[in-house]
């Protein structure tokens, strides 16, 4: 019987915390793909010269990206994964440039 208790005490205080585990999932992908647009909108502004553009554009990714941390703690950067990120998309360059090298441009 005691282990009965404590068994629907210990769901009963994890039951909130389990619930609310992926209910942010939707939102993390929105204000991603917001972020995402808005890059593409301070390149524009880069591109056009107009500064007073790319400083409220900055500004509105950093007001999107707090929100998204907040909500989605799972996703701040992490200095070892830009690394390997790096690190991937420069091996990638590398095996394109030898692909077109040894291939004669063909592959």
């Amino acid at each position: 019987m005691a282990r009965f208790v404590a068994i629907v005490a210990l769901v009963l205080v994890l039951l909130p915390a389990l619930a609310s585990a992926g209910a942010h999932t939707g939102r993390c992908r929105t204000l991603g793909k917001q972020i995402d647009r808005y890059e593409d909108v301070a390149k524009m502004a880069r591109a056009r010269g107009d500064e007073l553009w790319l400083q409220s554009t900055e500004d509105q990714m950093e007001r999107l990206e707090d929100r998204m941390y907040s909500l989605c703690p799972h996703l701040k950067p992490n200095p070892g994964r830009q690394m390997a990120i790096f690190l991937r998309k420069a091996a990638n360059m590398a095996i394109d440039g030898a692909k077109k090298y040894y291939t004669g441009g063909f592959w």
